[in-house]
């Protein structure tokens, strides 16, 4: 008979060939209640399931909404389907926890990526809002990584830190008088010119 049983692995385990150990519990021909001898079962513990974040870019400046955009790559050695990159608010990286700014606050906080197989990479996009009160600088966004295994269970990767820079804040617009000059009592057409200083096209 083939037998499944699940296995839980800590955090701490390392990964290499460990060894599980079992007895067969039976009752012979006469009725009696046996056990076998200790079997000793051959376990190889993986290594734990990797995602790394790269070509991080923002758009974000302070006072202003913004796009933050990237790659994440499945640095594991098993493939995972449904991928989800999503903000934690409870990363397992203190410095993260530490490091997050409420200043800086994401419209969207998961962005769907699909199958990753091992050193596959999928792009990802975020919409990010900066408050005025943020300070421009190196910001540490905690993200994470959902997905699901070759048995079809959920699993969640520990924290990664998205570095990104907040910029400075910007005037949406600069205007310049052109011929802006009269008399007193008198008329005429006043001039402005308009630029667009923000760095994205605006409509309306």
């Amino acid at each position: 008979e083939t037998v499944d049983v699940k296995v839980s692995v800590s955090e701490e385990a390392t990964p290499q060939s460990n060894a599980l150990r079992a007895t067969v519990l039976f009752r012979d021909e006469r009725g009696v209640d046996q056990s076998s001898r200790e079997l000793i079962l051959g376990a190889t513990v993986a290594d734990e399931q990797r995602f790394t974040l790269d070509d991080l870019n923002s758009t974000v400046s302070v006072g202003n909404d913004g796009v933050v955009n990237g790659t994440v790559t499945n640095t594991g050695d098993e493939p995972v389907d449904s991928a989800v990159v999503r903000f934690t608010d409870d990363p397992s990286d203190e410095f993260a926890a530490l490091s997050d700014d409420e200043n800086v606050v994401p419209r969207e906080t998961s962005r769907y990526v699909g199958s990753l197989k091992p050193d596959e990479s999928a792009a990802f996009e975020f919409r990010v809002d900066a408050s005025s009160d943020a300070e421009p600088g190196t910001r540490i966004l905690p993200m994470e990584v959902r997905y699901r295994n070759a048995d079809d269970d959920v699993r969640t990767s520990r924290a990664l830190d998205a570095a990104i820079e907040l910029g400075e804040e910007r005037e949406e617009f600069e205007i310049q008088a052109r011929n802006a000059r009269f008399d007193i009592d008198s008329s005429g057409q006043l001039e402005l010119e308009v630029t667009n200083t923000y760095g994205e096209e605006m409509t309306d």
